[in-house]
């Protein structure tokens, strides 16, 4: 089927509609792109162009969509929010979708948590997983939590404080920014324009999330971790992640903070593409 790019808004629950794109072959083998807490699908475009733009892709069908909460994505319900039940709203999305299975299925940080907590409960439904930047655990079962202050700088000047507090934090590399001011310009709104509700939702979600009891169960499915050179204490979760889900690689990007796809794009890109030259399972 010839390539196109489609946006849609799919009404998955009575109260929650996810915001999705769709692009390439739609019959094709698909690639589901899960962002970041506070960020929307559009924080994949640069990524995805690359991507697309390789042959070896080109027959591909790739999705993304924006969590409950965050770019086109309403919520209109204060329903506690978990992984259990992110994963389950990526369920019914490919549903939606008719997409019957996943050939890969990448997640940065509240995405990553997300792909993991979708691969451990339908293993059936993808083959191979990408988890990039994330905590093991959230701060509730362990301390400090960083958290709260968070939620409060998300109610303070429009969430500016947040934004300003992030992007550093994201990205490490005060050079890069320089550099690259459509980012900083980019992501920046994409922070601002999180609705607090839906900021706070998933907050919820991150603080009491635990991949440690689902890590065994991964084993199904071929398992690529990921993480930024700089993105702190994560270099080591991930290693130690790595190590503990059977068969998984370990990918370090050189020079990349929280968002490596961002500001380790050629690096991040090389490694989904070693990733899917591997035999299916």
């Amino acid at each position: 089927m010839a390539s196109n790019s489609q946006s849609q808004h799919l009404q998955i629950r009575p109260h929650v509609k996810l915001h999705c794109v769709v692009q390439g072959h739609v019959e094709g083998p698909v690639i589901l792109f899960s962002n970041s807490l506070s960020t929307n699908l559009h924080s994949w475009d640069s990524f995805v162009e690359r991507l697309s733009s390789q042959p070896r892709f080109s027959q591909y069908c790739i999705v993304r969509y924006d969590h409950r909460g965050h770019g086109e994505s309403p919520v209109e319900t204060d329903e506690p929010c978990n992984f259990d039940l992110l994963a389950e709203d990526v369920a019914l999305l490919l549903d939606h979708l008719q997409i019957a299975r996943l050939n890969t299925f990448v997640g940065v940080s509240m995405g990553a948590a997300t792909a993991a907590y979708f691969a451990a409960r339908y293993p059936e439904r993808v083959e191979r997983t990408v988890i990039a930047d994330v905590l093991t655990h959230g701060p509730l079962n362990c301390s400090p939590d960083p958290f709260e202050q968070r939620i409060l700088l998300a109610n303070t000047d429009g969430g500016r404080p947040l934004m300003e507090e992030t992007l550093p934090r994201w990205f490490p590399n005060p050079q890069f920014l320089e550099k690259r001011p459509d980012v900083r310009l980019s992501i920046g709104n994409q922070i601002l324009s999180t609705p607090v509700r839906g900021f706070t939702n998933a907050v919820r979600a991150l603080q009491k999330f635990d991949l440690r009891p689902l890590l065994p169960k991964l084993k199904g499915s071929q398992v690529l971790i990921i993480v930024g050179e700089l993105d702190g204490a994560l270099t080591t979760t991930m290693r130690q992640l790595s190590d503990t889900v059977p068969g998984s690689k370990y990918v370090l990007i050189k020079g990349a903070g929280h968002l490596p796809f961002i500001d380790g794009e050629d690096q991040f890109l090389q490694a989904i593409s070693d990733l899917m030259k591997q035999e299916s399972v």
